[in-house]
C-alpha cells in the first residue's frame, strides 16, 4: 500500500505519494508549492525526493520564485535548510535578493542577508546591486534599510551608474536624501 498523505485546504485532498514521485513534471509541483507559499506541501515534495536545485527556463530556482510571491514562510525555511540557494542567480544574473530589491520586499532581504550577508553588495549581469535596483524602483525605505547595512553606495553598474545617479536620473528626492 503506497503512502499517502492528508493536506487540508477548502478540500479534504489525499495525494498518493508514490504518483507523486512518477509525474512527469514533479518539479512543476515544487516550483507551484513554492510559489504558492504551501510549506507543509513543499516539504513533502522536497522529502519525496524533490530537486531543489532544478532550475526554471529563466534559470530561477524555487527561491526565486518565493521571493517573486512574497512567500516569507517558504524564503525563511529555504534560506535556512538550504542556504546555497541564497546565491544562485538566474540568467539574468538576479539572486533571490535582486528579485527581492525590485519588489521592495524588506522582509524577504532581510531573512536573505540574515543567512548570507556577502550577497548585499553582489551585482546582476548589468552591474546592478540591491542598491541599484531598490533605487530604480523607487523603494526608499529599503533604500534606507541597505545604507543601514552599509551597501555600497559608490558601485557603477555596466552603463557607469551609482545608485545616487539613477535617483538623480529618476528625480527621487526621498532617495537622494538617503544616499547622499
Amino acid at each position: 500500500m503506497s503512502e499517502t498523505l492528508f493536506l487540508e485546504e477548502e478540500h479534504a485532498h489525499f495525494v498518493d505519494c508514490e504518483k507523486v514521485r512518477k509525474m512527469e513534471n514533479f518539479n512543476l509541483l515544487i516550483y507551484l508549492a513554492s510559489a504558492d507559499g504551501n510549506l507543509r506541501m513543499l516539504k513533502f515534495l522536497i522529502e519525496n525526493d524533490g530537486d531543489i536545485f532544478k532550475r526554471d527556463n529563466l534559470g530561477q530556482t524555487i527561491l526565486h520564485w518565493a521571493v517573486e510571491n512574497d512567500s516569507e514562510s517558504i524564503v525563511d525555511y529555504l534560506a535556512n535548510k538550504y542556504p546555497n540557494l541564497i546565491k544562485l542567480k538566474c540568467y539574468y544574473g538576479y539572486t533571490p535578493c535582486h528579485k527581492a530589491a525590485k519588489r521592495g520586499s524588506i522582509k524577504i532581504i532581510q531573512l536573505l542577508l540574515e543567512k548570507d550577508l556577502s550577497m548585499l553588495d553582489s551585482q546582476d549581469n548589468d552591474g546592478n546591486t540591491m542598491l541599484h535596483l531598490a533605487t530604480k524602483s523607487g523603494h526608499t525605505q529599503l533604500i534606507k534599510y541597505l545604507v543601514g547595512k552599509n551597501a555600497n553606495s559608490d558601485i557603477k553598474n555596466e552603463k557607469g551608474k551609482r545608485p545616487f545617479d539613477i535617483a538623480v536620473q529618476n528625480k527621487y528626492k526621498d532617495a537622494l536624501n538617503i544616499l547622499y
